[in-house]
């Protein structure tokens, strides 16, 4: 097998190459983790580059980025056609006199927005200590003159679409009893990391299994944040939005194995089958024990460490086991698995 039919097993494409001179980083505006939008916004549009506070002084001399050739992710798991690259430096001690400072992901937008709200998500989620990704920053690409996020390349998250999933949960061996019970700890845990991103007032609506992600360590975590949000939670309920971001969940554990919904750009599914073919009533009893008790259970814990959020955590609470047990007599989740 030669190395381009390698690289299309592992569902890379080739594009156009992107590389970055030394002076996007050295012009570059800094910016922390206490940045809005609009502040990143604003950066962009005064300096076309901005860099991470926490990379200035490591990349401010860098000689360029350049991105591997072929390394580009599918586009059916990813709308943006990530690359992967690296960020080089001079080295005294090499004989070309040139290292390797950072290995990256690129990620092109066609609109700033995005690309902020990309960035400013992951800082979101860093502060709550979600595991997520870390903005290297917003660059400018000289022959486009879109935005390219750049994030810190990590080798071990990985999104959990592409783990093993057994579909409908019917499981044939023991190998594939050990990794149905690794699928249902993982939803539980997406349970919890969802309560504690409500109870913040952050929503992620495109939510579904392949945006997040899972370290080496089993640690589950968020990414691709572009759609993120956050709402005042003293001016607004979090419960419609709440809802919003569980039943996006919950379509991609139950329609058809690797498969893709699209209605729109914005409602692309990759869903994994957990539930596929499972009775309404299975697919409630598995929704109850797999993500509403552990998804409560995490608003009681929350709310012990921080009584300042009791009412928003109890609203929240309430809400949501009234909405469970309505939806039930109507026979959800019939909207999910498309039995009418």
């Amino acid at each position: 097998m030669n190395s381009i039919e390698l690289d299309n097993n592992l569902g890379f494409e080739s594009r156009p190459h992107k590389e970055l001179s030394g002076a996007a980083f050295r012009t570059a505006v800094q910016l922390g983790r206490t940045a809005t939008k609009n502040d990143i916004i604003t950066a962009y549009h005064l300096h076309d580059n901005v860099i991470a506070e926490d990379y200035y002084h490591k990349l401010h001399m860098a000689l360029r980025m350049e991105e591997y050739p072929g390394k580009i992710i599918d586009e059916s798991r990813s709308a943006h056609s990530v690359g992967m690259g690296r960020i080089l430096k001079h080295r005294r001690a090499k004989q070309n006199k040139v290292g390797n400072a950072m290995n990256v992901a690129i990620k092109p937008f066609n609109d700033i927005d995005k690309a902020a709200n990309e960035v400013w998500g992951y800082w979101q989620l860093q502060d709550l200590g979600i595991e997520t990704f870390d903005p290297v920053g917003i660059f400018s690409d000289p022959f486009t003159t879109e935005p390219l996020v750049l994030t810190k390349k990590r080798n071990d998250f990985t999104s959990l679409d592409r783990d093993e999933w057994i579909a409908g949960g019917s499981v044939q061996n023991d190998q594939e009893e050990r990794q149905h019970h690794k699928n249902l700890a993982a939803v539980r845990d997406i349970a919890r990391v969802m309560a504690r991103m409500h109870l913040n007032g952050i929503f992620h609506p495109d939510g579904q299994i392949k945006n997040f992600a899972v370290t080496n360590t089993g640690v589950i975590g968020v990414i691709d944040t572009e759609n993120l949000f956050q709402i005042d939670l003293t001016q607004q309920n979090p419960y419609p939005y709440a809802i919003k971001d569980i039943e996006k969940l919950m379509r991609s554990l139950v329609e058809k194995a690797v498969t893709q919904n699209i209605k729109t750009d914005q409602d692309k599914l990759y869903s994994v089958g957990l539930f596929h073919k499972n009775s309404n009533s299975m697919t409630r009893s598995k929704y109850h024990d797999l993500f509403l008790v552990p998804y409560t259970e995490q608003i009681g814990q929350e709310i012990n460490l921080n009584p300042a959020i009791t009412s928003v955590g109890e609203l929240l609470f309430e809400n949501l086991i009234e909405h469970y047990y309505s939806s039930e007599k109507e026979q959800w989740p019939q909207c999910l698995t498309g039995r009418n």
